[in-house]
C-alpha cells in the first residue's frame, strides 16, 4: 500500500510556515501530523492536530488523513489535497484558493467564510458540509460569504450540505450532487450545473442567472424568489419544484415542463376571511364535523399574523407561510404543518400534540414549553382507544430554534435539523431520531431516553 506523499512545497514561496511570526519548518510539521495520526487511531500519546492561523501555502499534503484537525482560518491555498481526508476538521474561514481537491473529502466539515476560489473540487465529497458565512476574529476578510466562485465541482457529493450566501459565480458543477442541500440566496450565476441533482434543494432567493442547468435534476427544489433570467433549462425536471416569484425572463425552457411545477404566488386572504375559517372551523370541531368546516389555509401567507391562543386543531396548514407569525398558546393538535414557513414565529406554549410538521421550515421558531408528546386518539363515541398519534417533524429545519422546556416525547425526529437549538430541559424521550442533526445543539438537563422502535 503506497503511502501519503511526503510533505513539500508544489510551487515557490516561503520555506516555513508561519504563525504570529514562528516559523515551523516542515519537518515540524510532520511531527504534528504524526502525533494527530496517533490521535485519530486511540493511540496513546496522540495529540489532535491545532493548526489555527497557520500558512501551509503550496504544501503537498494529498492523501492524508486530517479527520478531525483544528485549522480555523490557515492558509492551504495551492495545497496539493488529492483524497486528502478532512472529514469533521474545523475550517472555518481557512484559504484553500487555487488548491486541488481532487476527490477529497470533507464529510461534516465546518468551512464557514472559507475561500475556495479557483479551487479543484472534481468527485470531492463534501456532504452535510458547512459553507455558511463566517468572520475569522483574526481578520476581517472585505466578504464574509464562503467563496466558491470559478471553482471545479464536477460530481462532487454536496448532499444536504449548507451553503447560505455562497459565492459560487463562474464555477463547473457538472453532474454534481446537491440534493437535500441549504443554498438560499446563493449566487451560482453563469455556473455549468448541467446534470446536477437538486432534488429538494432549498435555493430560495438565489441567482441562477445565466446559469446551464441542462439535464437538471431540480425537482421538489425551492426555487421561490430566485433570478433565473437567461438561464438554460433544457431538459430539465422541475417536477413539484417551487417556482413562485422566479424571475424566468429569457430563460430557455426546451423540454422542460414548466407546467408541472409551483409557480403559483402564496394567497394571502383579508383579515375577515380569516376570521371567518377559524369560526367555521370552531364549529366544526365543536359538532365533530356535523355542522361547519375544517379550516384549510393550505399555501396562504399568514405571515406576521396574530393567531394567538385560536384553536387549530387539525386544521389544514400545509405549505402555509407563517413566518414572524405569533401563535402562543395555541390549540393546534394533529395541525398538518407540511413544508410550511414557520421562521421566526413565536408558538410558545402551544399545544402541538399529534402535529405534522414534516419538512417544515421552522428557523428561529419559539416553541419554549410547547407540547408536542403523542396524542391520545379516542373514537367516535368520544371514548379512548388506547392509541396515540406522535408529533411527526421529519426532515424539518428548526436551526436555532427555541425549544426550551418543550415535551417531544415519542416525537418522529427522523433527519430533523436542529442545529445550534435550545433543547434545554427538554423531553426527548423515546424519540425516533435517527440521522437528526444536534450539531452545536444546547442539551443541558435534557431528557434523551432509548428511542422507540
Amino acid at each position: 500500500m503506497v503511502g501519503p506523499a511526503p510533505i513539500r512545497r508544489i510551487w515557490t514561496g516561503r520555506n516555513t510556515c508561519q504563525k504570529a511570526g514562528v516559523a515551523v519548518t516542515p519537518q515540524e510539521l510532520t511531527e504534528i501530523l504524526d502525533l494527530h495520526q496517533r490521535y485519530i487511531g486511540g493511540l496513546r500519546d496522540g495529540k489532535r492536530a491545532q493548526l489555527s492561523s497557520r500558512d501551509l501555502s503550496g504544501l503537498n499534503l494529498s492523501e492524508r488523513d486530517l479527520r478531525s484537525i483544528i485549522a480555523p482560518g490557515a492558509n492551504l491555498s495551492r495545497c496539493c489535497l488529492v483524497l486528502t481526508d478532512f472529514s469533521f476538521a474545523d475550517l472555518y474561514s481557512a484559504d484553500l484558493s487555487h488548491a486541488d481537491c481532487t476527490r477529497a473529502v470533507f464529510h461534516r466539515t465546518d468551512l464557514r467564510g472559507a475561500r475556495l476560489q479557483c479551487a479543484r473540487l472534481v468527485m470531492a465529497n463534501l456532504e452535510e458540509a458547512d459553507l455558511r458565512p463566517g468572520i475569522f476574529a483574526s481578520f476581517v476578510p472585505r466578504r464574509a460569504r464562503t467563496n466558491l466562485s470559478k471553482v471545479h465541482l464536477d460530481h462532487a457529493i454536496m448532499v444536504q450540505a449548507r451553503m447560505d450566501l455562497a459565492d459560487m459565480t463562474d464555477s463547473s458543477f457538472v453532474g454534481a450532487d446537491f440534493s437535500g442541500a441549504c443554498m438560499p440566496q446563493a449566487d451560482l450565476s453563469d455556473s455549468d450545473l448541467r446534470q446536477a441533482n437538486m432534488a429538494r434543494a432549498r435555493l430560495k432567493g438565489a441567482v441562477l442567472a445565466g446559469a446551464d442547468l441542462t439535464g437538471a435534476d431540480l425537482s421538489n427544489a425551492n426555487l421561490s424568489g430566485s433570478d433565473l433570467t437567461g438561464a438554460t433549462l433544457n431538459g430539465a425536471n422541475l417536477e413539484g419544484a417551487n417556482l413562485s416569484g422566479a424571475d424566468l425572463d429569457d430563460a430557455i425552457v426546451t423540454d422542460a415542463d414548466v407546467r408541472r411545477a409551483k409557480q403559483e404566488a402564496a394567497r394571502r386572504p383579508p383579515g375577515g376571511e380569516i376570521d371567518r375559517v377559524i369560526a367555521e372551523h370552531g364549529v366544526w370541531l365543536r359538532t365533530n364535523g356535523r355542522e361547519g368546516r375544517r379550516a384549510s389555509l393550505r399555501g396562504c401567507d399568514l405571515s406576521r399574523v396574530d393567531l394567538s391562543g385560536v384553536d387549530l386543531s387539525v386544521a389544514d396548514l400545509s405549505g402555509t407561510r407563517l413566518a414572524g407569525a405569533k401563535l402562543t398558546d395555541a390549540k393546534l393538535a394533529m395541525a398538518d404543518f407540511t413544508k410550511a414557513d414557520l421562521t421566526k414565529a413565536n408558538m410558545a406554549r402551544a399545544d402541538l400534540r399529534g402535529a405534522n410538521l414534516t419538512n417544515a421550515e421552522a428557523e428561529r421558531v419559539n416553541m419554549r414549553r410547547a407540547d408536542l408528546s403523542p396524542l391520545p386518539l379516542k373514537d367516535a363515541a368520544g371514548q379512548p382507544t388506547g392509541k396515540f398519534c406522535p408529533a411527526t417533524l421529519n426532515g424539518a429545519r428548526l436551526c436555532h430554534a427555541n425549544l426550551a422546556d418543550a415535551k417531544l416525547v415519542g416525537a418522529r425526529l427522523d433527519g430533523t435539523d436542529f442545529y445550534a437549538a435550545m433543547l434545554v430541559r427538554a423531553d426527548l424521550s423515546d424519540c425516533r431520531m435517527q440521522r437528526a442533526k444536534l450539531k452545536g445543539a444546547v442539551l443541558e438537563d435534557a431528557i434523551l431516553g432509548k428511542p422507540a422502535a
